[in-house]
């Protein structure tokens, strides 16, 4: 069964900028799965030219070494693509995460939890309630965004961001939390912090501990333990 009579559908195909194109897809309840099967299959058996597949939450990105603004040839190529490519079920990796909810490692908790009229146990309690998906990786190399916060914890990203956010930190904006997997500048909102290490330079096999379609869960840690797990580390 291809993807497009499995629930991909094309909204748009955009040029972006002038050697890459932007496929947009009409949300479906299997859009995320259907869009990372796509880039894999483009990753395995890239087009001619195509040096890069970067996958979004709706989108899929082609780039090409070479412009190809008004290329019928590549665009029919690509619709031709989406139409046969096939998905192929893969099982399903479940990371369990610890995190410190302590304000010494999260500097905008308390601010967090003024904006939601919220007590702490109340926010832990609710974010590692959920299992979440990783819906894709971006921003930085690692940088996870993960699907499905509780809708109590619905919060804006900050007005001005952070010049600097610790490596580690988990972060809520929106529907969604992220996990900085390397220091940086960052505006989410840094709810916690975990003690792992979720992007590592010399692994060049494996780099990456999360992947997209991963599913996570936070376990709440108390400060000590945190600091004994990170001098293990």
């Amino acid at each position: 069964m291809s993807l497009l009579q499995q629930g991909l559908k094309i909204e748009s195909i955009m040029n972006n900028g002038d050697c890459a194109l932007t496929i947009n897809f009409i949300a479906t309840e299997t859009r995320l799965a259907l869009i990372h099967a796509l880039c894999a299959e483009f990753l395995t058996e890239p087009m001619p030219e195509m040096i890069n597949v970067i996958p979004a939450t709706t989108s899929l990105t082609l780039v090409f070494a070479k412009q190809i603004k008004h290329n019928n040839i590549i665009y029919d190529g690509v619709l031709d693509r989406v139409n046969a490519v096939k998905i192929h079920e893969k099982a399903t990796i479940l990371h369990t995460i610890p995190v410190c909810y302590h304000p010494d490692l999260a500097p905008d908790l308390p601010a967090v939890l003024a904006a939601l009229s919220m007590q702490v146990e109340a926010l832990i309690e609710m974010h590692t309630a959920t299992t979440y998906q990783v819906s894709m990786l971006g921003f930085l190399p690692g940088f996870a965004y993960l699907n499905d916060n509780h809708q109590a914890l619905n919060v804006m990203r900050k007005a001005t961001p952070s010049l600097q956010v610790d490596a580690g930190s988990v972060a809520i904006a929106g529907n969604q939390t992220g996990i900085y997997s390397m220091a940086s500048p960052g505006g989410w909102q840094v709810i916690g912090r975990t003690p792992l290490e979720l992007f590592n330079w010399h692994e060049p096999e494996k780099p990456m501990q999360l992947n997209p379609l991963d599913q996570v869960v936070f376990e709440s840690i108390s400060l000590n333990q945190f600091l004994s797990m990170k001098s293990q580390a």
